[in-house]
């Protein structure tokens, strides 16, 4: 019969080779955020965007809507990517 001991001595083995390394934690969750991002890039927002530009309030016409759906207008957008 095992003493408690032993059967402790074991139960701490199995659970040191359970815990993961600094090193694999952090690749484990570079690796989940690298995967959530790729996911976001290969699936664009579907249906239409807001009618009207968040910023200036101008209506957006349907087809930049469809396309984009970031809710802003060209102009605004320019102005967004110069900065």
């Amino acid at each position: 019969m095992a003493k408690f001991a032993d059967v402790q001595k074991t139960m701490q083995g199995f659970q040191m080779i359970e815990k993961k390394t600094q090193g694999e934690q952090a690749e484990e969750q570079m690796n989940k955020f690298i995967e959530s991002g790729l996911n976001k890039i290969e699936k664009p927002p579907t249906g239409l965007g807001p009618a009207e530009c968040s910023r200036c309030g101008d209506e957006i016409p349907i087809a930049r809507r469809q396309a984009y759906g970031n809710g802003l207008c060209v102009y605004c957008a320019e102005l967004n990517e110069r900065r």
